[in-house]
């Protein structure tokens, strides 16, 4: 099991609960810290910081301030925690105690700081790589029941995040567009596999339960809290800007615009790509497919931004 120990921060300023409220300033003010770590010996007393000075300190008093002791303005008494402990235990200790943070000891001397902040920047970047690794394991899962367009959602992602990038969407915009992609067609668990991997042209009742996989796949998702909003994204993937698309519907603005940049990477991704049952189509096919339905289905804006960035993801 992990410890604390990967956490703790050694360079801390150590003050006396005896120093000056002045020398402390200064102190954290050239070591460009936020706070202090007040110490008897080995013994932790408190700590001193940013909130302390803003919150309780009479700043028009600066003679006095350099004669009056730091203990006076100290965050409350503080505990401390051994290196050793697992990070279950320090965020326990830090929530029943009001603490953001923790002098760290091993064999009876303090070695560092350990702060909730650092805590929770690693259980959000591991919750992330999970989140990850459980939408690829799904891709990968609808890769299985449709072999003929295996690898479709992971390159789909790949275009559709370029796109994102070229028209400016932030990183977080673009995380979420990656994540919906990689799983848009998870729908297509619930059509038979008979349908899926028939190459030749679908009768009408066929495709019927092919355009199912689209509100199935946010029936699948719905329930899952994301950032995002990876459900509805994943639901409208097939919507069209004239109103012909489905399961809704929708036109225009009604559709999410990351739902309109994945109909676009997903159409340049089915034609560019090889098939068991056919070759690629090529890329001027590609062009002149989105070209032609560019301003009708397909958002001119987007479309715009994949031709410019074509010869990237060719």
């Amino acid at each position: 099991m992990k410890t604390i120990r990967e956490f703790v921060t050694s360079d801390m300023i150590r003050v006396g609960p005896d120093d000056s409220v002045w020398s402390a300033v200064e102190r954290m003010r050239r070591g460009n810290k936020t706070s202090v770590l007040v110490v008897e010996g080995e013994v932790p007393a408190g700590i001193f910081t940013e909130r302390d000075l803003f919150s309780k300190i009479d700043f028009s008093r600066p003679v006095e301030l350099a004669r009056e002791p730091v203990r006076r303005y100290v965050t409350a008494a503080i505990i401390s925690i051994p290196a050793s402990a697992t990070h279950f235990e320090a965020i326990t200790l830090m929530k029943a105690h009001g603490f953001r943070h923790l002098p760290v000891t091993e064999d009876g001397a303090i070695i560092g700081i350990l702060s909730l902040r650092n805590l929770l920047y690693f259980y959000t970047g591991a919750l992330e790589v999970l989140l990850d690794e459980s939408l690829e394991s799904l891709a990968s899962a609808i890769g299985k029941k449709d072999p003929y367009t295996a690898g479709h959602q992971g390159r789909v992602a790949e275009i559709a995040s370029a796109i994102a990038v070229e028209m400016g969407f932030t990183p977080f915009q673009v995380k979420g567009i990656h994540m919906a992609a990689l799983v848009h067609d998870i729908g297509k668990l619930y059509v038979p596999t008979e349908i899926l991997s028939k190459p030749g042209r679908l009768a009408a009742v066929e495709f019927a339960l092919i355009k199912e996989h689209a509100q199935a796949g946010f029936d699948i998702l719905k329930g899952i809290e994301f950032q995002a909003p990876i459900a509805r994204i994943t639901q409208q993937h097939h919507e069209r800007l004239d109103g012909t698309g489905y399961p809704q519907g929708l036109r225009g603005e009604a559709i999410l615009p990351e739902a309109r940049i994945i109909a676009v990477a997903d159409v340049w991704e089915a034609i560019t790509s090889h098939r068991p049952y056919r070759a690629s189509l090529g890329v001027p096919m590609a062009v002149a497919e989105l070209k032609k339905h560019s301003g009708t289905q397909f958002d001119p804006r987007v479309v715009e931004a994949l031709l410019r960035i074509h010869e990237k993801i060719a």
